[in-house]
């Protein structure tokens, strides 16, 4: 899901910013580390959210979570 939302994301940031940059009176470009490291910190941010909640029910006795 995140590979789809970036590939739907990116070239449309991409473009919108392009136009703005355009007016603006600082003129610089979009290079595409700034693109991989975006992508970088949402993986991080993924696998940390979804292995914390894997280590809480990896410790949870199962029959107990049953039980409630």
């Amino acid at each position: 899901m995140l590979v789809i939302g970036a590939l739907i994301a990116f070239p449309a940031e991409y473009l919108i910013m392009k136009r703005w940059l355009e007016n603006s009176v600082v003129q610089t470009d979009i290079s595409a580390w700034i693109y991989i490291s975006i992508l970088l910190v949402l993986i991080m941010a993924i696998v940390l959210c979804v292995g914390g909640k894997v280590l809480i029910t990896n410790r949870e006795n199962p029959a107990e979570a049953i039980k409630s």
